[in-house]
């Protein structure tokens, strides 16, 4: 016969089994879905005379409305604009570093813009072709308290900063993206709230989070962001449409795949080959010494001008040398922007795109994807500057997490493509760092930071 004791210390592991239990199905029970993507609003196409859509007329409207949006970001800052709604002061476009009075504003406002190709043509009546293909416009924007806060150049709290806040570099900046389907202009966003939950899973899981007030401040920051950027695009749309006449519908419109738990949210991390949304690695000098901040920038210029620049006569021509690397003599890398993208704390971080791999991901039904690109590489120091690390958005992990609502079929044809783009990005930086520097270094070592915490 069991004795007592031993009956007691069964019910009391039962109790904490089943108390766990209830404790993770509380979450989920209070966990809110989302969606990496959102739209945000749409605006009717061009029609003819016919009542049809003016395919050529609507995609020139698309450009015409992104510039509206990027200008009123560079032109404006929102907290007075706007108002007290927007906490963070003012938003920049990435990219773009000239005044609005200057002479050259509007070609360089134009070429802060990113244009991401697809399969689809301008013009539906003539054959598809580089000419007649069309692409989504991308406004890349940034604010520094918020993007300061996430990559811990910032305080959070009044004495607490993120830890490894520099890890998540290439998850910035924010993106809104612009183009025409199904008979209308849309305007998405990538969600804040789901780059914090997908990028920075670290600090969502981490101890830091025990602390009541920075818990607090982080679970607001995101959702901050977000109404921010909804405001300013609905903003600079009133703008656009008292200049131009044309109304437009304001939307909340969820896009992609919809994570319903933190489960959801582990597994999409579980399920890559890295364990991570990142990869890592640190180079050393020969000689012992430190990397300097110009340095740093220096080594982020050498791989935007061996990756060649977008726009540029030899834009996606690598040296053969490099060439015979890379996985496809189509893929034609570029760096998206003619110099890395300064962030808080010192990231230099590179925008890399191959127009081949680009439009094979966003194909002809995932235009509402483009914000998930392009692939991003940042470059910073640790241990005292004795360490440059050089940081990978993983992807494995964009693709997994972020297009995770393609078909089966779609998804096999895709396969093996995340693995080539990261060993063509490894391979260019590995090339620039040991080919085209004054500095030897030493061979790379890959480094790892525990996004997952034990869950």
């Amino acid at each position: 016969m069991l004795n007592k004791h031993f009956l007691y210390v069964i019910w009391v592991i039962i109790l904490l089994v089943i108390a766990g239990c209830n404790d993770d199905d509380d979450d989920d029970e209070n966990f809110e879905a989302f969606t990496p993507f959102e739209r945000v609003a749409t605006i009717p196409a061009v029609s003819d005379a016919a009542g049809q859509v003016d395919e050529k007329a609507t995609y020139a409207r698309v450009k015409d409305v992104t510039k509206s949006i990027a200008r009123y970001i560079a032109t404006n800052v929102e907290s007075e604009t706007i108002g007290a709604d927007i906490k963070g002061g003012d938003w920049v476009v990435a990219g773009l570093e000239t005044q609005p009075t200057a002479i050259s504003f509007e070609d360089d406002l134009s070429s802060a813009i990113l244009a991401i190709p697809s399969q689809q043509s301008i013009d539906s009546s003539k054959p598809f072709s580089a000419t007649n293909m069309k692409t989504v416009q991308v406004v890349e924007i940034c604010n520094r308290t918020y993007a300061g806060q996430a990559l811990g150049a910032k305080l959070v709290t009044d004495s607490v900063t993120v830890d490894n806040g520099l890890i998540h570099a290439t998850a910035l900046p924010c993106e809104i993206a612009v183009h025409n389907e199904d008979g209308q202009i849309q305007v998405n966003m990538l969600d804040p709230n789901a780059i914090f939950r997908l990028f920075f899973t670290d600090v969502l899981f981490g101890l830091q989070m025990n602390d009541a007030d920075f818990s607090e401040a982080m679970t607001k920051l995101p959702s901050q962001v977000k109404k921010e950027i909804r405001a300013i695009i609905i903003a600079a749309l009133e703008t656009w449409r008292s200049q131009s006449g044309i109304n437009f519908t304001v939307v909340q419109e969820p896009i992609g795949p919809t994570y319903r738990s933190n489960e959801d949210i582990t597994n999409s991390i579980k399920n890559t080959p890295e364990k991570s949304p990142y990869l890592h690695y640190v180079y050393t000098k020969q000689d012992g010494g430190i990397f300097t901040s110009d340095e740093v920038k220096h080594i982020a210029q050498t791989v935007v001008n061996t990756l060649t620049i977008h726009g540029e006569p030899n834009a996606g021509k690598q040296e053969a040398a490099l060439l015979a690397l890379l996985s496809s003599p189509d893929a034609s890398w570029r760096s998206a922007r003619h110099a890395p993208l300064t962030m808080p704390g010192g990231n230099q971080v590179v925008e890399s795109c191959s127009p081949h791999y680009a439009k094979m991901a966003i194909g002809t039904a995932y235009l509402d994807h483009a914000t998930a690109l392009p692939c991003e590489i940042s470059f910073n120091t640790i241990d005292g500057g004795q360490k440059l690390l050089v940081s990978f958005l993983s992807p494995n992990y964009m693709f997994g997490a972020l297009f995770a609502d393609m078909s089966d079929a779609e998804k096999a044809a895709f396969a093996n493509v995340p693995n080539d783009v990261l060993n063509d990005l490894r391979h260019i930086v590995d090339y620039a760092l040991t080919k085209k520097l004054d500095v030897t270094l030493n061979p790379k070592q890959q480094v790892t930071y525990d996004m997952l915490l034990g869950h």
